[in-house]
């Protein structure tokens, strides 16, 4: 998927944490990292996993943490796509672009990444649930290759939402 032109250049680089000489204390940059992620995802209006949870799956084979970026420092961080491989199966967490970037084609981007990545690793099918209300990420995942195919009444809380199951065939 290629951005417009005017919009600065995005590259889609994985979640690598670099191994920690404390696991009590990960090195700054790191630390800045993940709670940029986790601040990203509530701005956002999504549950977070939690910055702990990032530390423990961030080097996992199984977990698949997408990271868009505008730049070369950690400030710029744009979208994250967060996802776990189960057998072969993609299972979407999280997908979050910064507000003042969206409609650019970054969190299309971040999927076709990840779908990319998910049928590398060998995938036949990605799954997620999305609210209802929605509207904008249920077409971005529509345009993605995902169909609804069920509803979880009441599933999301604050606000209340019922949540749309959608897969993507791989």
């Amino acid at each position: 998927m290629m951005l417009p032109s005017h919009a600065t250049p995005i590259r889609i680089e994985r979640l690598k944490l670099p191994p920690s000489r404390d696991h009590l204390a990960p090195d700054p940059e790191t630390t800045a990292l993940i709670t940029r992620i986790v601040a990203l995802e509530i701005a956002s209006g999504l549950s977070t996993r939690g910055e702990q949870s990032y530390y423990s799956i961030a080097n996992e084979p199984a977990h698949l943490i997408l990271l868009a970026r505008s730049g070369r420092s950690e400030s710029d961080l744009v979208g994250v796509f967060a996802a776990c491989i189960v057998l072969d199966e993609l299972q979407i967490d999280n997908l979050a672009v910064r507000a003042d970037q969206r409609g650019q084609g970054i969190g299309s981007l971040l999927v076709a990444n990840g779908l990319t990545r998910a049928r590398q690793a060998g995938c036949q099918m990605a799954i997620l649930e999305v609210r209802s209300a929605n509207r904008a990420a249920r077409m971005l995942y529509q345009k993605s290759g995902f169909e609804e195919v069920g509803k979880r009444p009441r599933y999301y809380q604050n606000p209340l939402d019922d949540a749309i199951t959608m897969i993507c065939q791989l």
